[in-house]
């Protein structure tokens, strides 16, 4: 874990580079979402009503998108599993990295212990019991050291970073999650130690709980460089994706004659 000036400004920079990899491969990787996941994914994470999808915000849209590239199975494989099975990426590269940190991707409910400006904070992983260091300039900017952070990381070496959907947890939906583990019982909830299908259901609970909560509705942490990062939007301005609609899935077409079909 990096202790000095220098190697947060390392650590930076690899974060920077590493997170636009990221961005170029997940707009490959949408291409590759099964029509139906769109749906069935908003269905399960209470986004579609009567026959469209609904966002309160427009992140939320992000984390649909996530959610469908990670944790939407076809005969036993999610989106990073097909991409990689068409392409080889070239061993020792930073793409490489990132698709086996995309391929290691779990999801956990995270406690911001110490802010690092500009480059990210020291965070506890709380179903895990680890601390790791999450590089994200958003969190670094704007995020306070009580923050709670249900998300998907991709783990580096020394460092995680979200997968572009993080959602606060507010107090009301930390303590739905909190009702929610207690009655798991023995079940496991490492998102390390877990199989990705208990994974997937961990997840959609998660997200479910946080979508409900108005932390989700109000949010103040954005974790894409170059947007204003104190801006708060209200869940006053509700995004509808109708037939007619460009497909969220950012084919150009309309959506149904996309995943809307």
């Amino acid at each position: 874990m990096p202790k000095t000036l220098l190697d947060y400004d390392d650590l930076a920079a690899r974060y920077k580079r590493m997170r636009g990899i990221a961005v170029e491969l997940n707009n490959s990787l949408l291409k590759l979402i099964p029509k139906k996941a769109i749906e069935s994914t908003a269905r399960k994470l209470g986004l579609w009503q009567n026959g469209v999808l609904v966002f309160d915000i427009e992140e939320h849209m992000s984390v649909l998108m996530d959610y469908a590239i990670h944790d939407c199975f076809q005969d036993g494989q999610n989106t990073v599993d097909r991409y990689l099975a068409q392409r080889s990426p070239e061993p020792g590269t930073d793409t490489q990295a990132v698709l086996e940190g995309m391929r290691r991707a779990f999801f956990s409910i995270f406690q911001v212990e110490k802010v690092v400006k500009g480059v990210g904070a020291h965070v506890l992983d709380i179903l895990g019991d680890r601390r790791y260091f999450l590089a994200d300039v958003g969190v670094g900017d704007t995020a306070s050291e009580a923050l709670t952070l249900v998300s998907r990381v991709l783990p580096f070496e020394d460092f995680i970073m979200t997968s572009g959907a993080a959602l606060p947890a507010d107090e009301e939906a930390v303590g739905s999650i909190a009702d929610y583990l207690n009655s798991m019982d023995n079940s496991p909830v490492d998102g390390e130690a877990m199989t990705r299908e208990e994974m997937a259901d961990l997840a959609a609970a998660l997200i479910g709980f946080c979508l409900k909560s108005e932390g989700s509705r109000r949010l103040s942490y954005e974790s894409i460089e170059g947007r204003s990062q104190s801006e708060t939007r209200d869940a006053s301005s509700v995004a509808r994706v109708g037939r007619n609609d460009p497909c969220p899935c950012g084919s150009g077409k309309k959506y149904k004659k996309c995943c809307g079909q």
